[in-house]
């Protein structure tokens, strides 16, 4: 009885601080609505789907407003009428009559860049916007590897990794992403996936085990790609860092 007595007060105790230490915790703990009323109108997000607002190309301003105890940006770009929550990554809602041709134009190709960006090991970057690029090919890869990605949850799933030779730190050694960005610059896709070459093809990283530094035990992992697409985006990738055979 003495333990449910002094679990009941413990949670109640702990109920309070976060009352008295204010809303910013349960904020963060919490997630905004999907839809609001501001000023008269119902904006609505989702209409980006899973791409990510691009935050370093605009301040979300200073211009705030509460509403059921978070709080909103009221944004000012040319042509859109939207408002953001912004936590660890930022939330973006658009009016209600304007959300249908707002998803269609972040659901079209046309109005994206495909690019690749390869970082060498002295961290130094090239990137590359593609040409006559096959969404449906960019498509299948991030889907690809994003259900083959590590997941440290999970760390033991056989995902189909396999182990090589960590690599030698006194080489060159490249890593590629493959993203799009929108045309207006405001959104763009996961780049968080990072692929390899490896034995000849591109692979995806699924990670490094530098076995606290013991390099014999240790190793980096990888994940093939299907076949009938990795050629498409070794090509790329060699536009940038050309094979040996031709340097």
């Amino acid at each position: 009885m003495k333990r449910i007595i002094k679990s009941f007060f413990a949670g109640i105790l702990s109920l309070t601080l976060l009352t008295l230490i204010g809303c910013p915790l349960l904020e963060n703990l919490m997630e905004p609505p999907e839809s609001l009323s501001h000023n008269g109108k119902t904006y609505k997000s989702g209409f980006y789907g899973d791409l990510y607002f691009i935050n370093g190309n605009t301040s979300l301003g200073s211009d705030t407003f509460d509403y059921k105890n978070f709080t909103f940006y009221d944004l000012d770009f040319p042509g859109h009428d939207w408002i953001a929550y912004h936590n660890v990554n930022t939330k973006i809602y658009t009016t209600e009559s304007t959300f249908e041709s707002e998803r269609a134009f972040y659901s079209s190709d046309e109005n994206f860049n495909f690019r690749c960006t390869i970082t060498c090991t002295d961290n130094s970057e090239q990137s590359l916007e593609i040409t006559n690029p096959d969404p449906e090919k960019f498509s299948r890869l991030l889907t690809y590897a994003s259900a083959h990605e590590y997941d440290p949850f999970h760390a033991g799933a056989d995902k189909g990794q396999r182990r090589h030779p960590l690599p030698d730190p006194s080489s060159e050694h490249y890593e590629a992403s493959f993203y799009k960005v929108s045309k207006d610059g405001l959104f763009i896709s996961y780049k968080g996936n990072h692929f390899v070459m490896q034995d000849g093809k591109l692979q995806l990283l699924y990670y490094y085990d530098y076995a606290n530094g013991n390099s014999s035990r240790g190793g980096m992992y990888t994940v093939e790609l299907p076949s009938d697409i990795e050629p498409y985006f070794r090509e790329i990738y060699n536009q940038i860092v050309p094979p040996p055979s031709a340097r």
